[in-house]
């Protein structure tokens, strides 16, 4: 015999709450939009590289984030940023973003705004950590796809 709707929906609400009622909250990071496919990359000085783009949203931010298989030069006026767990550059910026670079040996380099300043390392090696992964699961291809949850245990 099936429940009735309210039954059901009641059930439901009752066990959803007993399941989280003992777990630690998460922080998310939420794709809003992408992977689009685009010519040029705007956080870094001009130019035409062939990119995916996406937008996160983070801590009530919108965060933009490329990716691109076309080698970017880093010049000597990127510095090494303080993010300890993947080797990134912090990029000066004309538009008072922070930007952030990341050149990863399978071929392809991430670039991330942040509107503001303050602690993107949590965010960053969350999100490089899972594009590695994608990248090493689809075999190298060319196509990329960013992950549409990243989470944070408190």
């Amino acid at each position: 015999m099936l429940p009735s709707n309210k039954g059901f929906v009641f059930f439901c609400a009752v066990l959803t709450l007993l399941l989280s009622a003992g777990l630690p909250a998460e922080e998310t990071g939420v794709l809003k939009r992408g992977p689009i496919e685009t010519q040029g990359i705007p956080l870094l000085p001009r130019n035409a590289h062939h990119s995916y783009f996406g937008e996160y949203v983070y801590r009530g931010e919108t965060l933009k984030v490329y990716v691109t298989f076309t080698e970017i030069f880093r010049p000597e006026t990127w510095k090494r940023s303080d993010c300890d767990v993947y080797e990134t550059y912090l990029v000066p910026s004309e538009q008072g973003e922070t930007v952030y670079v990341y050149r990863n040996d399978g071929g392809w380099t991430l670039v991330a705004g942040f509107p503001s300043s303050g602690e993107h390392c949590r965010f960053l090696n969350e999100l490089i950590r899972k594009l590695i992964y994608f990248q090493g699961v689809s075999g190298g291809n060319r196509s990329f796809s960013f992950p549409a949850v990243l989470t944070f245990p408190d």
